[in-house]
Order: structure tokens, then sequence, then C-alpha cells
């Protein structure tokens, strides 16, 4: 059941992150069948992938050994530096700012919140610093 969950949170990430970077390019005007597109796309592409994921890793017995379990990690860089650079709206000193806070959160919150609930804890205080810092910018 954690697996799945694990899977679902990496699946929601994906496609919020997709909207809204759609929304800096089409000045904040989403139309109902990009929606119904941008949902069926992920989902297909997310239950492929998980089968994928599933054949490929009773393949490889044991993939640390081979160095390669840091793809989840390296996936959610790959998003966030994507949406870094593509996002219009928001000063990239301001993103800079934000993405420090988040580190320094989980470096420190590792020693005090337990794993599973530090990703839900240091999303929401990184949501509440962005809007806070951006007031207050602004």
């Amino acid at each position: 059941m954690t697996n799945f969950i694990s899977r679902l949170k990496a699946g929601v990430l994906v496609l919020f992150s997709l909207k809204f970077d759609k929304l800096n390019f089409t000045n904040h005007k989403l139309s109902f069948r990009w929606f119904n597109t941008s949902n069926l796309i992920s989902y297909t592409t997310w239950v492929v992938a998980s089968f994928l994921g599933a054949v490929v890793t009773n393949v490889i017995p044991n993939p640390q050994k081979l160095g390669i379990n840091f793809v989840i990690i390296a996936m959610f860089i790959g998003i966030l530096y994507l949406q870094f650079i593509s996002n219009q709206v928001l000063d990239k000193k301001l993103q800079l700012i934000v993405i420090g806070t988040v580190l320094i959160l989980v470096y420190f919150g590792m020693v005090v919140i337990p794993s599973d609930l530090l990703i839900l804890v240091i999303t929401l205080l990184g949501c509440f610093v962005g809007v806070l810092l951006k007031h207050a910018i602004n």
C-alpha cells in the first residue's frame, strides 16, 4: 500500500506541475478540452510507465548495485528545473529563495519528522513561505 501511495503522490505532482506550467503560457486560461487531454495522456503514461517499471524491476534484481537508485530524485530535480526556467510570472530570485528555504527545512526536518510526514509538512511550509514572500515583495 505504501508503494501505491508514493507512486500516486509522484503522479499528482507531475500532473499539477504540467497544469501550472501551461498557465504561464496561456494567459491563465485553460480549456476543458486541454484538461481532459492532459489527464488522459498523464494517466496513460503513468500506467504504461508503472507497468514497464514493474517489468524492469523483475529483470534487475538489485538496482542499488548498478547505481540507479536515484531515478525518482533525478526526476523531481528535472521537474523543478523545468518549472524554474519556464515560469515567467515569478521573479527568479524569489523562486531561488523559496527553493533554498525548502532545502533548509528538509535538512533540519529530517531530524525531527518521519520521512512520509516530512514531505507533506515541507510542501505546505514551502507554499506558505512562497506566498508570504511573493506578497511581501509585491
